[in-house]
């Protein structure tokens, strides 16, 4: 999200987000409240860069929000709005072992339909894994964790190396575990170069664990689940 002049509330992202300014990993610039969220994404920007929050600025709140300290390559985001409003840095660790509603996620109860009362929006899967929505994506009557929660603790292992009969590159990476899922969901992988200050995809869809191909050097390549 760019701007947030209202209310945020039980909400997450763990997409790559890249920018020039007011970049965060779930809002660019907060004017308002965010409550009970967090992300996890790599985040790179030029100025006012942040983990959860490029910049916040009054009247904008955060509480009991979070970003991953590990994934998201930030170790401060900038300060700004009310104390603590530009959220809480935390590792891997701290946000996934809790497995209700305690520890960073003590508070995260929130009252999202306004009738006066507490609502229980979360899963917490296990202590491998992010809190994810409770949502009955799949219409049987039964919101359960698997259906917002297809996340990976740690993304494929990738390794490059030229090919040795061709100018090409032979990518190969390790499986991600779906053991997590009951179905165990199809798990396809994306494969990014980086091209100054995007990325750009350089193959979808592939359901292996090696890419041959041109155009993507030794350690300029990355890879992301679907």
């Amino acid at each position: 999200m760019g701007l947030n002049d209202g209310r945020l509330a039980a909400g997450y992202a763990t997409g790559r987000v890249t920018g020039t300014r007011r970049v965060g990993g779930l809002v660019g610039y907060n004017r308002g409240a965010l409550e009970a969220a967090y992300a996890t994404g790599p985040v790179s920007g030029a100025l006012e860069v942040g983990g959860l929050a490029g910049t916040s600025e009054p009247p904008g709140t955060v509480t009991a929000s979070y970003w991953d300290t590990d994934t998201s390559g930030r170790a401060a985001s900038p300060t700004g709005g009310t104390a603590g409003s530009a959220g809480q840095g935390r590792p891997s660790t701290a946000l996934q072992a809790p497995m209700d509603y305690a520890g960073p996620y003590a508070g995260w109860s929130v009252d999202l339909d306004s009738d006066g009362t507490a609502d229980a929006p979360w899963h917490f899967g296990t202590d491998a894994q992010y809190p994810a929505l409770s949502l009955d994506a799949d219409g049987d009557g039964r919101a359960t964790w698997q259906e917002m929660g297809r996340q990976l603790r740690a993304g494929p292992a990738l390794a490059a190396a030229p090919a040795a009969d061709s100018a090409q590159v032979v990518l190969t990476w390790t499986a991600a575990g779906a053991g997590a899922w009951s179905p165990s969901p199809a798990v396809t992988y994306t494969i990014y170069r980086a091209a100054g200050d995007t990325m750009e995809t350089v193959a979808s869809g592939v359901r292996g664990l090696r890419y041959r191909g041109g155009g993507v050097e030794p350690g300029g390549a990355s890879i992301r689940t679907r």
